[in-house]
């Protein structure tokens, strides 16, 4: 089993183009917090779980419209790769890798 725990670069793939940002994880027991930063700014990850390398959060978007995004991931050592259901804006795709002290 891979641990979340840490700092991911990632790149979402939207209807809308492709966008980079960094994911911040942690873990506690099941419950998976943190915060997503992207082009628009820093959000709080909610309701966030993690059930061995399965990942589920949320993110309350204001821009372009108000809406919550609600994620699914898996974690492959230092790879994570998921989707996205992006309410009225469609789906997505997204990959990370973790950050290190190399990055």
């Amino acid at each position: 089993m891979s641990t979340p725990d840490g700092s991911w670069k990632i790149l979402v793939k939207t209807p809308l183009g492709s966008q980079a940002g960094r994911l911040d994880l942690a873990t506690e027991g099941t419950t998976l917090s943190g915060k997503a930063t992207m082009r628009d700014g820093e959000l709080d990850i909610v309701n966030g779980t993690a059930d061995g390398n399965d990942l589920n959060w949320e993110i309350k978007v204001k821009r372009p419209l108000p809406m919550t995004g609600h994620f699914s991931a898996t974690v492959a050592g230092d790879r994570l790769s998921g989707k996205a259901k992006l309410g009225p804006m469609g789906e997505a795709t997204f990959e990370g890798s973790r950050i290190t002290g190399d990055d």
